[in-house]
């Protein structure tokens, strides 16, 4: 699987401009690209650089923990969209106004943490992924070349482990699906930093699957958050949250285990022909 150093430079270059604009205001577009970035870089590092230097590391922790301050403000976002979506009595309504003016305020203090990080740590962090971008793309650019087989070789033999460690845990419920998501992204976002359009399918179905778990999470949340804000004024909007959240999970769960069944075989411990294609299709 031969990675694409462009697209190493655009993350970075994405994710540098992000850093130093460090704007006030900051919209659910450029969070997810912001989160959509990070995991791009994180996601080449792991496939081309399996022992990154103690700097690197260090970068990696910062880089990381801006992420995930981005994510708290996504939930949020998403958080607000699904309970803009429901509909009620006027009764209900009212309560759900209040909901979501409890989802603002609780983006808008994320936001200001946010900022305040980049504020502190945003310049040095911008250089680091500038060096750190350099290196990637020149064993990227070496390994094509046929410089340097390592890091082609690694970059395919961590894609394998990946889809191999699809396969657990054996059984899936609410407790182990959600970090059976991360799994999956993970993979997929390899797969994209593939050079042309690698293995299109797996990607997809990858995303798909990513994408249902992670919906009904979002529900999941919103059904705890209604709970403890509520506090029990509103039982028919909180069961009417949970009645959604249940269909979002027989969805996910649905979704997971097709793909797995696809391309996986829990039970002989080996990949699918499916597979087996997928990653020769990855070495080329």
């Amino acid at each position: 699987m031969a990675l694409e150093p462009k697209k190493v430079r655009r993350a970075a270059r994405k994710l540098r401009k992000f850093l130093n604009r460090n704007s006030a205001h900051v919209t659910p577009e450029e969070i997810h690209r912001l989160r959509t970035t990070i995991r791009k870089l994180e996601a080449a590092t792991d496939a081309v650089l399996p022992k990154p230097s103690r700097r690197e590391r260090a970068l990696l922790r910062e880089i990381g923990r801006i992420r995930k301050r981005a994510g708290k403000i996504r939930d949020m976002d998403v958080l607000t969209a699904d309970a803009i979506s429901m509909r009620g009595a006027k009764k209900e309504q009212e309560h759900l106004i209040g909901l979501v003016h409890h989802l603002g305020a609780k983006r808008h203090k994320q936001a200001k943490r946010l900022r305040s990080r980049i504020q502190r740590k945003g310049r040095a962090i911008s250089k680091g992924v500038k060096r750190l971008s350099s290196r990637l793309r020149r064993r990227m650019s070496s390994s094509q070349s046929g410089g340097d087989a390592s890091g082609a070789e690694e970059a395919i033999a961590g894609a394998i482990h990946l889809l191999r460690d699809l396969k657990r845990p054996l059984t899936l419920n609410p407790q182990n699906l959600h970090p059976y998501r991360l799994k999956v992204k993970k993979l997929r976002d390899v797969i994209r930093l593939a050079q042309g359009p690698v293995q299109a399918g797996l990607a997809d179905t990858l995303g798909e699957v990513k994408d249902t778990i992670g919906d009904w999470h979002d529900w999941e949340e919103l059904l705890s958050i209604g709970n403890k804000v509520l506090d029990g004024q509103s039982r028919s909007l909180v069961n009417k949250i949970r009645r959604v959240a249940a269909r979002k999970y027989s969805r996910a769960l649905s979704d997971t285990l097709h793909m797995r069944r696809k391309y996986l075989s829990t039970r002989t411990g080996r990949l699918s022909a499916t597979a087996l294609r997928a990653t020769s299709a990855m070495a080329s």
